[in-house]
């Protein structure tokens, strides 16, 4: 604001009286900008009471006020799901205006939970004897049609079914006259690059006979392809199959395929829409060849026409990509969608958040690696590999801050001589993350200590090295921090003072002939690093290992583990441990144990109990662990054991200690956690099943589900839409959730 405008009483006095109060020094001028400040707050108070008249311009705390005043029943606010109270507030009077429509019912079921729905009226998919002047459409199905019989039984189910009696809202029925079912799709589809390559190459014994094999996931095992959903065109229109983040279905992208190489364009798209494509092919026949598109009418799925050609088939199940008999491109790159339950792991997600408060040095060492080959090196600024990139690094002087971008999601398989090791001198901070520069052209040099973390999933294969090269007297040693990484290598931490290392939003794994390797690629840590913080946080990691004592070791929103509870997944007798809303699968040794709404799949050993506490977290049987807090399944037996002493206690007798132990027995049977998946590679890895006990379910410290995914808050959501259904269906009408995935 000018010097002016923040004047503006003193600019409405007559010139003779501003004249005046010159000559004397301005005493009524600074009098004025006194009342000028004054004037101002009331003022923006006026503004800010105004804009609280309505909802899209209103203060949080106004937003409830606001709801009660429609008589808006509240639900619970869910900012990573980017559920708000605020948004179903402004859109309570058009969700009323629709009341009891299924597509009202379809928006309010997206808008409370943030996941993809849709919405089945089940009346509509009976079977039954219509009147010749109200035929409704629903027929005898025709059995030619594979594209729709494999969709029976599902959300887009269109053949007649006979009548189903059992309740909806028990999820036991669904075919009647009463029954609406909202079907949800709880993992998301995240795209990966613009070119990604199809690295893994698994030769399956003739594989030059039968043509080369490849996987979409860079790590070479198999994932299913997921379609990339599509806004809908209008409010009212129900979402259809390819406005959901489902599975890509071989039968369905076949015959889609067929209509392409017809030239069939009456026929909509659900996949392959000329502006938004589910998965593309790419190859460079020779180094300096122009990368070049295979047409989709080259594509074939699960086969090869006789005469290949520059045909490729592909394998949606199981995410696969077979090039024809004597095709050797020198590159073969792609681009899809891979399934997964939140932001964990690294990926194409905003990670924005997680790297603002990393660097704050004005003055940043920044450089990038570009695997791209049309991408120019530049000495000192833009290189072909991170093996290139660290040596630039490791010649900087001691106090440097530092930032290795990787502006791609292709992958490095490192072919230099010995492991890449990092030095990290005293009072330096290197950042080697997964992230985009904010100018586009590479000719440019990039804005120091600027980037875009999103959009990219580098893949690197090797053996990384970290080394703290700060004196054993040091007492500000150096620290590393890693963000949005694929990593198919262990991380050690060899012999030095290194003061942190912090892995946000990595994925660090081992993969040997297209299986997962569980302990083959922990975080290792050497001796000597006594002033060392290890921080995980939302990553996969295989394993930690920690062999001497270290000053922290804090594990959060992340899953540790590749899914096998036979390899120890946290080994650090000599470290106290601190894990808060994370799985574990493998068996935990620590010196003492700090925990809070964690699954731990195997036994627990704190080797201190006397230290720490252990709240709202799974523990199996067999655990020793310090003092715990409402941890299941103990909570469950101490509380049924209490009832069934109280029962036993008002009939005049008391409970046996052999009933007690069948109490417990019976209970440990069943509270157990259940996984949609616990190999790493399946979208559903680390998800809890709807069928996993309520008390695990709902067991954290907030009441949302324990585990990696806690921060999703999925039973919030579910309830979210549970309490506002009542409102919104029709009279007589019982929905029932069906989660899709």
């Amino acid at each position: 604001m000018s010097t002016r405008e923040k004047e503006r009483l003193y600019s409405l006095l007559p010139m003779i009286y501003r004249t005046r109060d010159a000559a004397e020094g301005q005493p009524l001028r600074a009098l004025l900008q006194v009342i000028e400040t004054e004037f101002e707050r009331i003022g923006t108070d006026i503004d800010r009471l105004y804009d609280n008249w309505f909802i899209e311009t209103c203060q949080e705390w106004v937003v409830p006020y606001i709801g009660d005043l429609l008589g808006v029943r509240p639900i619970r606010a869910v900012p990573s799901a980017n559920v708000s109270l605020r948004g179903y507030v402004a859109n309570t009077l058009a969700y009323r205006r629709r009341k009891g429509t299924a597509a009202a019912l379809e928006q309010l079921a997206r808008d409370t939970t943030g996941w993809p729905a849709h919405a089945v009226e089940f009346f509509r998919h009976l079977c039954l004897t219509e009147h010749v002047n109200h035929v409704r459409g629903a027929g005898t199905m025709d059995v030619r049609n594979a594209v729709e019989a494999e969709l029976v039984g599902g959300a887009f189910d269109s053949a007649a079914h006979t009548l189903d009696v059992r309740s909806a809202a028990l999820h036991r029925g669904r075919y009647n006259i009463p029954n609406l079912g909202l079907f949800l799709w709880r993992l998301q589809a995240y795209p990966v690059g613009d070119v990604v390559p199809g690295v893994g190459l698994a030769d399956c014994g003739e594989a030059r006979q039968v043509g080369a094999h490849y996987t979409f996931h860079p790590c070479g095992i198999d994932a299913p392809l997921f379609n990339a959903p599509q806004s809908e065109s209008a409010v009212t229109q129900l979402a259809e199959e390819q406005n959901v983040p489902g599975q890509l279905r071989r039968v369905a992208l076949a015959a889609e395929l067929d209509l392409i190489r017809q030239h069939e364009k009456s026929k909509p798209r659900r996949f392959l829409r000329d502006d938004v494509r589910a998965v593309r092919v790419f190859t460079q026949s020779h180094p300096g060849d122009a990368i070049v598109e295979v047409p989709p009418e080259r594509i074939y799925v699960c086969r090869l026409p006789t005469a290949g050609g520059e045909a490729v088939a592909i394998d949606p199940d199981r995410g696969r990509l077979l090039l024809p008999p004597g095709a050797n491109p020198h590159r073969v790159l792609v681009t899809y969608h891979y399934g997964a339950s939140g932001d964990v792991g690294g990926g194409p997600y905003d990670r924005t958040e997680s790297v603002e408060d990393v660097f704050t040095e004005p003055e940043i060492w920044q450089v990038a690696v570009a695997h791209l080959p049309t991408a120019p090196v530049r000495p000192g600024l833009l290189f072909k590999t991170l093996r290139d990139a660290v040596a630039e690094w490791n010649k900087q002087p001691v106090g440097t801050t530092g930032v290795i971008t990787i502006l791609d999601s292709l992958s490095e398989m490192d072919t230099g001589i010995g492991n890449l090791r990092i030095r990290i001198p005293g009072k330096s901070k290197l950042l080697i993350i997964g992230a985009q520069w904010p100018q586009l052209a590479l000719s440019a040099s990039p804005a120091r200590g600027q980037f875009q973390a999103s959009g990219v999933r580098p893949h690197w294969r090797g053996t990384l090295e970290i080394e703290g090269s700060a004196g054993a007297s040091s007492d500000e040693p150096g620290a590393i921090f890693m963000n949005g990484l694929l990593l198919e290598a262990p991380i050690r931490v060899v012999a030095g003072n290194l003061g942190h290392l912090d892995v946000r939003h990595c994925t660090v794994v081992h993969v040997r002939d297209g299986t997962v390797v569980p302990g083959a690629a922990k975080i290792n840590v050497a001796s000597s690093n006594d002033r060392l913080a290890v921080r995980i946080h939302r990553s996969i990691v295989d394993g930690i290992g920690v062999a001497a004592p270290i000053k922290q070791l804090l594990v959060t929103q992340s899953a540790v583990g590749t899914g096998s509870t036979a390899a120890p997944a946290i080994d650090c007798p000599q470290t106290a441990a601190q894990v808060n809303e994370s799985t574990v699968f493998g068996a935990t040794r620590v010196l003492s144990l700090e925990a809070s709404s964690s699954i731990f799949a195997a036994t627990v050993e704190a080797i201190r109990r006397q230290q720490g506490c252990v709240r709202f977290c799974y523990l199996p049987r067999g655990s020793r662990t310090s003092r715990r807090y409402r941890c299941q399944p103990d909570y469950e037996i101490r509380r049924q054991v209490e009832a069934a002493a109280a029962a036993a206690h008002a009939q005049g007798g008391a409970l046996s200690e052999p009933e007690k132990a069948r109490i417990q027995a019976a209970i440990e049977g069943w509270l157990a956690p259940a996984f949609t998946a616990a190999t790493y590679g399946d979208p559903g890895y680390a998800q809890l099943d709807d069928r996993c006990p309520v008390q695990i379910r709902r067991g954290s410290e907030d009441e949302s589900e324990m585990g990696v995914f806690c921060f999703l808050k999925n039973a919030h959501r579910e309830q979210n839409l549970r309490t506002v259904l009542a409102e919104y269906l029709p009279l007589g009408m019982e929905a029932g959730l069906f989660f899709v995935s």
